[in-house]
């Protein structure tokens, strides 16, 4: 008797333990778009604008490109702004609402908020924007587009 219930008990465990096994592919985790990398790659050069990490926002401008020569500027220009403010602060960031993609170049149009206070003194340069892009290596890099002061 115990035999027979010792069976039956481990039949239906067996298939409680089975009914959970549905048999479905495993979901692979989506691949971003290049529109979602675009605006990534945007997003992640004004944090660094913002930030004061200079070095690290050129990391996401094409080498010796206008949008490279404007992170170089306005490095520049924040540095001798240092000499007659005591707390500069840097807001960049931008709305993007069309981004073209041919190929391995992309066009970016938005809104770009672009806000220097150099201790309670608000200099407001906020503007429509456009954002050339190239895929360098895989990865979307900003090619040109103002990215600092005028």
């Amino acid at each position: 008797m115990n035999k027979k219930i010792f069976c039956i008990s481990a039949i239906l465990i067996l298939i409680l333990l089975l009914s959970g096994c549905t048999g479905e592919k495993p979901t692979l985790p989506e691949m971003p778009t290049d529109e979602e990398l675009i605006r990534g790659v945007i997003d992640d050069v004004l944090s660094a604008l913002s930030a004061k990490e200079f070095d690290r926002a050129k990391t996401y401008c094409v080498k010796d490109s206008s949008a490279y020569s404007s992170v170089v500027d306005l490095e520049n220009y924040i540095k001798k702004k240092s000499n007659s403010c005591i707390n500069i602060t840097l807001n960049f960031s931008a709305d993007i609402s069309k981004i073209d993609i041919d190929g391995d170049n992309a066009q970016a149009n938005g809104y770009l908020t672009n806000i220097i206070t150099c201790d309670k003194k608000v200099d407001d340069d906020s503007r429509n924007v456009t954002f050339s892009l190239q895929k360098v290596s895989g990865s979307w890099k900003v090619r040109e587009g103002s990215l600092g002061v005028k």
